[in-house]
């Protein structure tokens, strides 16, 4: 019953993804105890009645859902009074449960002020096998790369400027070189993003600004309502560029890199004179070079 109610949720562009994340992460939860019981059946089974030590937290969980049915996004993405071409702003972040990724548009509606609203997010539940946070926050950065790659093919607007910001120096600094210098999990994600944006475009922001937070770690309906920081991205959206809270600062020590070990070998060929004509035998300079010739021919 519980799988069947998490799949029935229809939510396309994944705008309550914050709430949602709260079913997969129990979910993933009651797996993975499973699996650590050690049966040879796989541990729970489909009919098993619940645990009580989480028949709470899932009620709680079933209870926001419902509260969900009241929840409204603002549509459409432009305002009647957007001036010019918009940009493109799409965060990215990860925890040890998930990582995931969210996009706004921003649109000029006047001097010095703008307009900002949510397009889609997505996110995903981390590994069983534990990965280190660095490598959760590549994946998501990674998501927020094909994620860019998709909204601008689909969208008939031509983004002025595309904004991709996390929260990890070290994931920035990573996209800022080049891919082969890292080990193979590493190198193939940094390769991927380099081909689907440009690294000047991914910006440091505090994790504090960082609305994709939310895509990692789950919430209540009340955090993604009407006008909130979700729906509408943070507030330094509508503020000048020149004005927002990020940087392109980065790390200077850097995880996963390949240590490279050059040796220098220097070869000594010792060269033995090979006496193949006897010289001394022969009385006539002309004869000698005669036979010298072929034998080299």
């Amino acid at each position: 019953m519980i799988l069947s109610q998490i799949a029935s949720l229809y939510d396309p562009l994944r705008l309550a993804v914050p709430v949602i994340l709260q079913g997969k992460n129990l979910m993933r939860s009651m797996i993975t105890k499973g699996a650590a019981s050690g049966s040879n059946d796989g541990g729970i089974k489909w009919d098993d009645p619940l645990d009580t030590s989480v028949v709470h937290e899932w009620k709680t969980f079933f209870k926001e859902l419902y509260e969900l049915e009241e929840l409204t996004f603002r549509r459409p993405l432009k305002p009647s009074n957007a001036l010019g071409n918009p940009s493109l702003i799409i965060f990215s972040d990860s925890s040890k449960q998930a990582y995931g990724a969210c996009a706004y548009v921003r649109w000029q509606t006047g001097k010095d002020k703008f307009d900002a609203n949510l397009i889609i997010a997505k996110s995903k539940i981390a590994p069983v096998k534990q990965l280190t946070i660095p490598r959760l926050e590549l994946c998501g950065a990674l998501m927020a790369a094909r994620l860019r790659e998709s909204l601008v093919k689909e969208f008939q607007w031509e983004f002025e400027s595309v904004y991709h910001i996390v929260d990890s120096l070290i994931v920035r600094s990573q996209i800022q070189k080049e891919s082969h210098g890292f080990n193979a999990f590493v190198a193939a994600r940094i390769a991927e993003i380099q081909v689907k944006t440009n690294p000047r475009e991914w910006w440091w922001v505090n994790t504090a600004q960082n609305i994709a937070d939310l895509t990692s770690k789950p919430c209540t309906p009340e955090k993604i309502g009407k006008d909130s920081a979700w729906q509408n991205g943070p507030k330094f959206l509508t503020l000048p560029i020149s004005e927002w809270p990020i940087s392109q600062k980065c790390e200077s020590e850097l995880t996963d890199r390949i240590g490279i070990t050059m040796t220098v070998a220097k070869v000594n060929q010792d060269i033995t004179n090979l006496k193949v004509i006897a010289v001394e035998r022969f009385s006539n300079y002309h004869k000698l070079l005669r036979v010298t010739c072929r034998i080299m021919a």
